[in-house]
């Protein structure tokens, strides 16, 4: 991943220098994030993915805010903060429903499905696991 890092980190600063798009950027900042994440700094992994995060929201229908939904959400997910997990999963999953992101949706419901298994809810942890699967054949 070192690779990865070094060329997101030399993205962020041409781009800087040029103004490259916020898409490029917020993309960059997930590249990051998910190294740092790796690295288990899950404290800089957050930063990173936020920062992505208030970025994507800017671009407002662009590809990158469901993705940087879906990785925030899997952080806290990690971390065992299950209520913003699942704000965020939701979140993605509404987004991404609305643009047939059928892949996507899949990964969100799925981890909110596996947020509601960690709290306890066995029923909406199966419902959620098997509208993932319906989700991909709709």
């Amino acid at each position: 991943m070192e690779g990865a890092e070094v060329a997101a980190e030399e993205g962020l600063k041409l781009g800087n220098l040029v103004g490259i798009e916020s898409t490029r950027k917020a993309s960059f900042l997930r590249i990051l994030g998910t190294t740092a994440r790796i690295g288990g700094d899950h404290e800089h992994t957050k930063v990173l993915y936020e920062e992505g995060l208030v970025l994507s929201r800017e671009l407002g229908g662009a590809q990158p805010l469901g993705d940087s939904l879906l990785a925030l959400g899997y952080e806290y997910l990690l971390e065992g903060d299950h209520r913003r997990a699942t704000a965020l999963n939701e979140e993605a999953a509404a987004w991404l429903r609305e643009r047939g992101h059928k892949g996507d949706l899949q990964y969100a419901l799925d981890n909110l499905a596996w947020a509601a298994l960690l709290q306890g809810d066995h029923e909406r942890a199966r419902e959620l696991h098997d509208g993932s699967r319906l989700a991909v054949q709709a």
